[in-house]
């Protein structure tokens, strides 16, 4: 979870990074992360269209090093925490969204509904930590 939101904050739609990017025309609306964790591997995927893809995971990787520098902004931090929390309690309106995601908790050994409390007890710290962990390579081409 607390990935999910680092990268909310560092490539989501309300990022510095993503207003820059898009301004500068190095990618389109379709711009978005992926983060895929399970007990064998996990994986990042950033990235989207692009008219120059190797300028463009330049610009990633110096603005990650400056992230990672300067850390995660406190606000920014909150509002994505804060936003999780309420993807979360929207996603319980939906019976196949719920099926599948308590059913994949459970086979992982996690609770489902303690979702509200991890996102909840998640820290700027923890994230600052973590992004460290998330950005520690360059973003490949």
């Amino acid at each position: 979870m607390l990935t999910g939101v680092v990268l909310d904050v560092l490539f989501g739609k309300t990022s510095s990074i993503y207003t820059e990017l898009l301004d500068a025309g190095l990618i389109d609306k379709g711009f978005s992360w992926e983060y895929e964790l399970t007990e064998h591997y996990g994986y990042t995927v950033i990235g989207g269209n692009s008219p120059d893809p190797h300028t463009l995971a330049d610009r990633i990787a110096q603005y990650v090093t400056h992230v990672r520098a300067a850390g995660i902004d406190a606000d920014a931090f909150e509002r994505a925490r804060k936003k999780a929390i309420g993807r979360f309690v929207m996603s319980l309106d939906q019976n196949a969204y719920l099926a599948k995601t308590y059913l994949t908790y459970r086979l992982r050994g996690a609770s489902f509904l303690e979702t509200v409390d991890a996102l909840t007890s998640l820290s700027l710290a923890d994230a600052n930590r973590g992004s460290t962990n998330i950005c520690a390579k360059k973003a490949a081409s």
